[in-house]
Order: structure tokens, then sequence, then C-alpha cells
């Protein structure tokens, strides 16, 4: 009976491999045209553009240069030749002899003759003029003339006049010095110096 089942066994296995040689045989076919190749694929996009950086801050100034020396001082010029003297001018003519009056000025405040305090009125009193001579009064200072607008003043029979409650330029300062001039139309002339405080 084992004898028999070794047989058996062994007829089945060379039959089973005989099977898978055929079918082997009849799977193996010839071998097939290769395939044609593929088309290549297109070309992608291009990408876009990046975005430019943005530009870096300007660097600090660097710190200013010390100063340099002062030049040396230049040497003094030379000094310039004196120009040529000027021909002598001629001497003018004599003028007329005038008749000198007397003058007195002082502050219509006060009675001190010569001072004026700065601001106030003056009283101007004159004497040996031409009676009915009408006089014109002026201020002579530092900075020029002035004529002083007193009205209409005329000598007397006697020849005094009194301008009282004068007022004067303005202008003046304390301790300005100045002189006023009466001259009268037919020629007399007076002055009294004037010292302002």
């Amino acid at each position: 009976m084992t004898v028999w089942l070794r047989q058996r066994r062994h007829a089945v296995l060379v039959l089973l491999a005989s099977l898978a040689l055929v079918a082997f045989i009849a799977c193996a076919g010839d071998a097939g045209v290769p395939g044609a190749p593929g088309q290549p694929g297109s070309a992608g996009e291009p990408g876009a553009a990046g975005n430019p950086g943005s530009s870096g801050y300007p660097g600090n100034p660097g710190p200013t240069g010390p100063s340099g020396p002062s030049g040396a001082q230049g040497s003094a010029g030379i000094k310039g030749q004196l120009g040529p003297t000027g021909p002598q001018g001629s001497t003018g003519s004599a003028g007329a002899d005038a008749s000198l009056g007397a003058l007195v000025v002082h502050d219509s405040r006060g009675t001190t003759a010569g001072s004026v305090r700065v601001g106030n009125s003056v009283d101007i009193i004159g004497g040996g003029f031409a009676g009915g001579e009408v006089v014109t009064l002026q201020i002579a200072h530092a900075g020029g003339s002035d004529t002083i607008d007193a009205g209409s003043v005329v000598a007397n029979g006697g020849g005094a006049f009194a301008a009282l409650s004068v007022r004067l330029p303005s202008g003046m300062s304390a301790g300005d010095v100045a002189a006023v001039w009466a001259t009268g139309d037919s020629g007399t002339r007076a002055v009294a110096p004037v010292t302002f405080n």
C-alpha cells in the first residue's frame, strides 16, 4: 500500500511539473515591438520677477575736521606820499563894520544869564540897537544854526527889545553849549552864550 502511494505521488508531481512547463511555454511569446518615445513636455511659464529690495538708509555724516591755525598778520602797507599843496586862496574883501549891541539870554523860570534847562522857554533881552530896528534871532550849535521863531521883534525908540517865553528849536541836550545871535536889519549884531542843563 505504501509503495502504491509513493508511486502515485511521484506521478502527480511529474504531471504538475509537465503542466507548469507547458503553461510557461504557452505564455512565453515573441517579444513585442518597443513603443514610440513620448512627446517632450511643454516648457513651463517663466516665474514672475521678484520685488526690488528697498534702498538702504544713508550713513551718518562724519565728524567735522578741526579748524586750521590762524594765518600770520600781514605787514603794514607803505604810507602813501603827500599830494602837492594847492595854490593859496586870495584874501577876501573887508566887511562893513557892524555896530555891536548887548544881549542877555536866561531861562524864563530863572534869572541866571546864559543858563537854560532843556525843554524850557527863554527870555531874550537886547539893547544898543537903532530905534525901530527889526531884529532876527538865531541860535548856533554843534548841529548847525536855526532861526528862532519869536514873532516880530522890533527895537523900541531907545534901541531895546525883549522877546519873552521864546521856545528854542528842539534837539538840544543837557551839557550842550550854543550861542544866540540877534541881528538888526541895519547891521547891528549881538551875541550871548547859552549852556543847557
